[in-house]
């Protein structure tokens, strides 16, 4: 399903494809709002379903825009980040500070928690990260942030791949409209800065800080959400490391002792690519090049 954007100040959802029942309309979709849609071929209306509210109905489509197109204006403090580009790809290292814009990679269904589930399993599949060119090291570069962007992405889970500069974000926060500019007013994010910015900025956007891989583990696994192991390196001119924490499969499964989780099953990318692993590099987290870690989930 092709993804687009509202561009009128607002945008009548309807229950059925005309506007001259008054009483027909279902809601105000604002600026900006994503939606799917869903059939086309209604002349002058498209059915729709909202990304945020799961709302489906039909809208003028001549108030619709591709979501690639629609240029990025914030105000109020809010996510820093680019409309899907479909330059960017597994396939490439093209673009790799925008979304993919692959349109056949599906997002998370988060109907339920056994959905939410197997569809991170689906995801881990498709983005294949121990195959795929956006991942693949180079003889200077690791890409787990890169990876972890992604997979978020299409979690539909927030985490920044660039993030505003401070004179943004003085901007921002004095109510002042700013555009992701490239340099200008947004800068990349390895995994030292994102350790960094889940300690300041996460729990305004959703994230919350646990203790313990058992009850990272456990909360993963029940719930379906995202989990998260970023460490900062104690020399901040190398980069650290990020993965994501991912429900245990009947093929794939943590490490435990006694019953507890000391390695949670995790997806990387990094020296190694892998899409699975635990006990293999144990308690990665832990090593004397890292300064600090921190255990985050997402629900």
């Amino acid at each position: 399903m092709s993804r687009y954007s509202v561009i009128a100040p607002a945008l009548n959802l309807r229950s059925a494809p005309t506007s001259s029942d008054s009483f027909n309309i279902l809601g105000i979709l604002s600026f900006q709002t994503v939606v799917e849609v869903l059939d086309q071929t209604s002349t002058g209306w498209w059915k729709i379903n909202t990304i945020s509210t799961g709302l489906s109905g039909f809208v003028a489509s001549r108030f619709l825009s591709p979501l690639k197109d629609v240029p990025i204006l914030v105000k109020g403090m809010s996510k820093a980040d680019y409309a899907k580009q479909k330059e960017a790809s597994l396939f490439t290292k093209r673009m790799m500070h925008k979304p993919i814009g692959t349109p056949s990679i599906p997002y998370r269904d988060i109907s339920s928690p056994e959905a939410r589930r197997e569809s991170i399993g689906n995801l881990i599949d498709i983005l294949n990260v121990e195959h795929s060119e956006r991942y693949r090291p180079t003889e200077k570069n690791t890409f787990c942030n890169i990876y972890t962007y992604d997979f978020c992405h299409f979690c539909e889970t927030y985490i920044p791949r660039v993030w505003w500069k401070e004179k943004a974000i003085k901007k921002l926060l004095d109510g002042q409209e700013v555009e992701v500019l490239y340099g200008e007013t947004v800068y990349e994010l390895n995994a030292n800065a994102l350790h960094d910015w889940l300690l300041e900025w996460g729990d305004d956007f959703g994230w919350r800080r646990m203790n313990f891989p058992e009850e990272m583990q456990n909360v993963v696994n029940n719930d379906g959400g995202v989990g998260i192991i970023c460490a900062k390196r104690r020399i901040t001119r190398f980069s650290g490391h990020i993965t994501v924490v991912v429900p245990e499969t009947n093929a794939h499964k943590a490490d435990r002792q006694a019953g507890v989780v000391i390695h949670p099953l995790q997806s990387q990318a990094g020296g190694r690519n892998r899409k699975y692993f635990a006990k293999e590099v144990g308690a990665w987290w832990r090593k004397q090049k890292f300064s600090s870690f921190v255990f985050y989930y997402h629900p």
